[in-house]
């Protein structure tokens, strides 16, 4: 969790996808939310990401904008990994993001 930590510290997020690589391929194991973890009882940042990940919410490219929306808010996760159709992640979307495309600008 250290190396999560000073990441998310430098490039100042607050979420990141947790992938695994096995021989060339890497496959999305999960998600880490600094929310979560820093207020964690318990909370050690010398154990490792997997203690601590969630699973991830995984969202398709041809989903509706709604849809995906509804997706993480029953799972209470504000970024879902969008995930091509080989199974490999072709990016990450947030609640904002969404909220943004579908009501204009605003700032939550």
């Amino acid at each position: 969790m250290t190396d999560v930590l000073k990441v998310c510290r430098e490039k100042r997020l607050t979420r990141v996808p947790v992938l695994e690589t096995i021989g060339r391929q890497r496959r999305l194991t999960g998600v880490v939310s600094l929310k979560h973890v820093l207020y964690q009882e318990g909370f050690d940042e010398r154990k490792k990401v997997a203690d601590y990940q969630q699973a991830p919410v995984v969202l398709e490219p041809e989903l509706r904008l709604e849809v995906g929306l509804q997706r993480l808010q029953r799972s209470g996760q504000r970024l879902a990994v969008v995930m091509g159709r080989d199974q490999r992640p072709i990016g990450i979307i947030t609640v904002q993001d969404i909220m943004r495309v579908m009501f204009g600008a605003a700032n939550l």
